[in-house]
């Protein structure tokens, strides 16, 4: 039986008892694909077509998201826009010679 996108479940899980490895299930093909493309190879597999894989730990980063003050947008703006001008400023002198 197929699922729909919105039944598909990837599961991170790791144990107190060993805190090297995450296992991961996911019966979504896009993360099977995803990790497979990683070289991480499935441990079982189950009829549905879900997928069990153990990770290294240090493969998974758990963060709080990164969040930009204004300043800092403008000025990675500003440096955005000079290197797309020096960009086009050495494709003109190229062009030109």
């Amino acid at each position: 039986m197929k699922l729909t996108r919105a039944e598909t479940e990837t599961h991170f899980n790791m144990t107190a008892d060993d805190r090297s490895v995450w296992v991961v299930y996911t019966d979504d093909p896009v993360w099977q694909r995803r990790l497979e493309g990683m070289g991480f190879e499935p441990v079982s597999q189950e009829r549905g077509g879900g997928k069990t894989y153990r990770l290294p730990a240090r493969c998974v980063t758990v963060r709080k998201p990164y969040v930009m003050s204004e300043a800092q947008r403008e000025s990675l703006n500003r440096a955005r826009l000079a290197a797309q001008a020096q960009a086009g400023q050495a494709q003109n002198e190229t062009e030109a010679a």
